[in-house]
């Protein structure tokens, strides 16, 4: 088992592309659509139901060992999140989903929901350069993701 990393090893290169995307396509959806598209015309993978048993169950089976917790499923249920709530299709029913990452960790969930809501409602017009709008919203996650690791020890 390794010793309590820092945040930045935890995180695979995947995982932060992915979030830069699906924190685009919170963004951008709502332009897109008022553009006169359909939201199945938004993203290839439009049918694709990101909070299946088939993507949660991994998850939640490896997330927490014997006092440890994986490396691989903590990069894992933070993707998996965002992809939840990124996903554009009002036709899948999430909630299931949702609950089970809760579940498995009340803390990351509360982390990651918060973060995912203060970047809905940033005006980058009102936080004066849409730069600045990102860094005062991703610098309190990334402090309370470091919160959340200390003490923790990951394989």
């Amino acid at each position: 088992m390794s010793k309590k990393p820092k945040l930045r090893p935890l995180l695979s290169e995947e995982l932060l592309e992915f979030l830069a995307n699906a924190l685009d396509h919170l963004k951008m959806l709502p332009l897109f659509l008022d553009l006169g598209y359909e939201p199945r015309q938004f993203i290839a993978d439009y049918a694709l139901d990101k909070g299946s048993d088939q993507l949660i169950l991994p998850i939640t089976k490896a997330f927490l060992f014997k006092g440890h917790y994986s490396k691989i499923a903590f990069d894992a249920y933070i993707g998996r999140y965002f992809a939840i709530i990124a996903c554009p299709n009002p036709e899948h029913n999430y909630g299931r989903a949702l609950k089970q990452l809760k579940n498995l960790d009340a803390d990351l969930y509360a982390i990651s929901e918060k973060f995912a809501q203060n970047w809905k409602v940033l005006n980058p017009a009102e936080a004066g350069h849409e730069q600045e709008g990102r860094i005062l919203i991703a610098y309190p996650f990334v402090e309370e993701l470091n919160e959340w690791v200390t003490n923790k020890t990951f394989y």
